[in-house]
């Protein structure tokens, strides 16, 4: 048997690389997700037609703990915010309201009472694009 060190190749050190990145960025989840996908990537090309080595092992194991744990937080925070979002709104207020009164009653709830001086502070004309909603 032969038990000579042999040299780790650049895609199995970059797939460690990335997958370190990827756990250190999974808070984000945007950047964990391309990251891990990557140091997977890398550590599949570094086998080259033999076994994978320990880093490359690593840098898919890493990259597959951030790739998965962005993509649990990113649905998480969609799912979270659509249901916050919908649930601050009562439906049974706007039955009686005009179609005017309901969007003015959505815009607050969603964005707080002050939600006009919100758009003018991002620059958008709140008017005009009310007026193009209607």
């Amino acid at each position: 048997m032969d038990y000579r060190y042999r040299q780790p190749s650049k895609f199995s050190s970059a797939s460690c690389i990335l997958g370190a990145s990827s756990l250190l960025t999974m808070c984000t989840g945007i950047f964990s997700i391309p990251l891990g996908a990557l140091g997977i990537l890398f550590s599949v090309l570094s086998r080259n037609g033999k076994k994978m080595d320990p880093s490359a092992k690593l840098g898919c194991t890493l990259s597959s703990i951030g790739l998965v744990s962005g993509l649990a937080l990113t649905i998480f925070v969609y799912v979270t915010t659509l249901f916050t979002m919908f649930n601050s709104i009562d439906y049974n207020q706007m039955i009686n309201m005009t179609e005017e009164q309901a969007m003015d009653y959505m815009m607050e709830s969603i964005y707080g009472p002050e939600y006009e001086e919100y758009f003018k502070s991002l620059g958008i004309d709140y008017d005009q694009m009310m007026d193009q909603l209607y």
